[in-house]
């Protein structure tokens, strides 16, 4: 036996080291392939570098040498900030024979590699790169620079990020070897040592077979006994054990799935940060899913720390959501998550009466229900069965409604009463009736009712109500179109041009011109050409721009159109970015929402007079970023042409304050329209213009007073 256990060992020894020498093996072919593949890019970038650098005095060092000025060409050359890596510089002033005895190219030899560029000289040679310009005015060579520096490539930042990641690759197929190593002596190695320890107590029963015989049969039966009640007693403790402990043990195996995710979850925060070439509705689902994944490694060290502290819902941090936005994303990654199931379809009915809808929710437990409420509905589908999960989301007064309907079997009456107890649960084998009691109590613990209501062979719907809340300030809640506007599109994105197209076309009052830019550069010329027209601007602006080093929050803040600008984003939820847009005065609308934003026109707005309120003040500019500031600081009435007001003039109230500016489109002067108002009835006209009262030369006894543009409601 002790032969054959020795055996045994001995193959789970010698499988162990195959397989972790082939790995060691690959890793360091992997290593040299990288180092000798990255080389070639590293030296590019040391004599990119060099050349730059040399670039930036050349200049200098010409004019000094035509003009014999050779101890200002020495302290040029011996700045720190002129070739700041190196660690040799001088210039040389011999002849050009000279030159051939002593340049760089005869002192090479031996080089690992030679370069030559533009007439200068490179050569890598034992860890120091060497490299000689030739100063030159016109075609006449007036003196050779040497500069050289170490070069080390497992310095190279590049190269590190590279094999850092090489590394934790070949250190987790490793790890991996030896799970399957110790996998391969619990499953294989150990159960043939059983088998063969088995055959030799065989043997021994046959010889002992006379021993045996002797043992009263009585008594053989009460040992037996006795042995399978302390059988059953072990298994009983064992059971209360396991019960008493399963808290515990769940919150060690929380904070311990936690903590191994983090190294991997690193890396994939790096290279989502970093993504470049790929579609933005790809680059979207990657941050998403790397968001929550972050999110449920943070929620599950809470869960653990706060184990000893009656944990629940209550300690997390609430704030105020847009439901349609955590809907769409969720259900997205549901659709990858069962993408290989062809018979299930999960869609959305979002639309324009779902749009703007906010609740205060905790977001990482309301995607958590939401997705474990889709779980249930695919997993109430038969196999053959084709399956319908549908996520609506409804405007229900002070509420709002979310819906989540299944086409499934259906739920029998008497179980569906149970269902949202604790340890309630249908047609899952597995169930332990946790998923929806959870879910109905986080609902309650957002002032929300969670119901259910089903029927047999028709199918299933959760209903989902939670108090509606007001906007946030950084959220755009419609778009206004007037027949002068210059909408400018800002995106990378040619199917979110397509949704803009699509949506102005259906217009009634179309913008009077729609400009479409892909890059900072080009928009930015325009704006420049356009800018002193009387165009009524309004920037839809995405955020992240490929290959552009600004972004849309850049082009917004250097050319000071914040109040008339919207940034059409899909970092949203992003706190740094919402904060700067809040501080420059632009809105945020989350580019998958873009589809459903409601568009006023001009028109449009002239029917929204309510004439229970009374307003701060009727303001009248054609300057879209003048009305949304006044509108921001107060309860403003703004309109863009005079017509608009007429319109609408006899639903306002006589003693509301009237500003207008002098300046308006269709060559219209403000004081001469300010006299048209008068004649109805209103007696406060201020005519609000950029210019003082002394630049008119004549007296408009129907006006007020003649004041600047600045909101007079800006101090109080």
């Amino acid at each position: 036996m002790n032969n054959k256990r020795i055996s045994i060992y001995k193959l789970y020894i010698r499988q162990h080291l195959i397989l972790t020498l082939s790995i060691i093996s690959l890793s360091i072919i992997l290593l040299v392939t990288l180092k000798i593949l990255m080389s070639p890019m590293y030296r590019a970038e040391i004599i990119a570098k060099y050349e730059d650098d040399f670039k930036h005095q050349k200049e200098n060092i010409v004019t000094s040498l035509l003009t014999s000025q050779y101890e200002k060409v020495r302290s040029i050359v011996e700045k720190d900030n002129f070739f700041p890596a190196a660690i040799n510089k001088n210039i040389n002033l011999f002849s050009l024979n000279k030159y051939n005895e002593y340049g760089l190219l005869n002192k090479c030899s031996g080089a690992e590699e030679i370069f030559r560029s533009k007439g200068s000289v490179f050569c890598f040679k034992d860890g120091v790169v060497e490299a000689e310009f030739p100063v030159k005015a016109a075609d006449n060579t007036l003196a050779h620079l040497n500069v050289s520096r170490k070069y080390n490539i497992s310095t190279w930042a590049p190269y590190k990020l590279i094999l850092f990641s090489l590394v934790s690759f070949i250190l987790l197929i490793l790890l991996l070897s030896l799970f399957l190593a110790r996998q391969f002596w619990k499953k294989i190695a150990l159960p043939i040592e059983q088998v063969m320890g088995s055959i030799k107590e065989i043997k021994d029963i046959k010889r002992a077979k006379r021993a045996i015989d002797v043992i009263p049969v009585k008594e053989l039966y009460g040992t037996m006994n006795t042995l399978l009640d302390h059988q059953s007693l072990l298994i009983n403790t064992q059971i209360d054990l396991e019960k008493a402990n399963t808290s515990k043990k769940i919150g060690a195996v929380a904070s311990q799935v936690a903590h191994d995710i983090r190294s991997p979850l690193s890396s994939l925060q790096a290279i989502s940060s970093v993504l470049k070439g790929i579609p933005e509705n790809q680059r979207v689902l990657i941050r998403r899913a790397v968001q929550r994944i972050n999110d449920i490694a943070n929620d599950l060290n809470g869960r653990n720390y706060n184990k000893n502290k009656d944990y629940d819902g209550e300690n997390k941090k609430k704030s105020v959501c847009l439901i349609s936005a955590q809907i769409d994303s969720l259900v997205t990654e549901k659709r990858m998550e069962y993408r290989s199931n062809m018979n299930i379809e999960i869609t959305t009915n979002l639309n324009r009466e779902s749009y703007g809808l906010f609740s205060e929710i905790q977001s990482v437990e309301f995607k958590r229900l939401l997705s474990n409420l889709i779980n249930n509905a695919v997993q109430a589908f038969n196999k053959s069965h084709k399956g319908e999960v549908i996520v609506a989301l409804k405007d229900d007064g002070d509420r709002i409604k979310i819906t989540v309907s299944d086409n499934g079997n259906g739920i029998p009456a008497e179980i569906l009463s149970k269902l949202g107890k604790e340890g309630a649960t249908f047609g899952k084998r597995d169930g332990q009736g946790l998923g929806l009691f959870h879910a109905k109590k986080n609902v309650e613990e957002c002032n929300g009712v969670l119901e259910i209501k089903s029927g047999l062979g028709i199918g299933t719907d959760v209903i989902i109500t939670l108090p509606k809340s007001e906007a946030p300030e950084w959220f755009v809640s419609k778009l206004v179109i007037g027949n002068n506007t210059c909408v400018v599109v800002i995106d990378d994105d040619d199917s979110i041009h397509q949704v803009w197209d699509t949506l102005f076309a259906e217009l009634k009052i179309k913008p009077k011109r729609v400009e479409h830019f892909s890059n900072s550069h080009d928009v930015l010329n325009m704006y420049k050409n356009l800018k002193a027209t009387d165009l009524d601007f309004l920037f839809l602006c995405d955020y992240e721009l490929l290959d552009d080093s600004k972004t849309g929050l850049d082009i917004i803040e250097e050319n000071d159109i914040a109040m008339c600008s919207v940034l059409v984003t899909s970092h949203y939820e992003n706190e740094s970015i919402r904060s700067r847009c809040q501080k420059l005065g632009a809105k945020i609308l989350p580019k998958n929402l873009a589809g459903f934003i409601p568009i006023k026109t001009t028109e449009d707005l002239t029917q929204d007079i309510d004439e229970n309120v009374e307003y701060d003040a009727i303001l009248i500019d054609d300057q879209r970023i003048v009305r949304n500031t006044w509108e921001t600081v107060a309860k403003i009435k703004a309109f863009s042409h005079p017509d608009e007001f007429f319109k609408v003039a006899d639903r306002i109230r006589k003693g509301s304050k009237i500003y207008i500016d002098s300046n308006l489109s269709d060559n219209l002067k403000g004081e001469l329209v300010a006299k048209d108002i008068k004649k109805l009835g209103f007696n406060e006209i201020y005519l609000a213009t950029g210019v003082g009262a002394d630049e008119f030369e004549e007296d408009f006894p129907w006006i007020t007073e003649i004041r600047d543009k600045m909101c007079p409601f800006l101090d109080g």
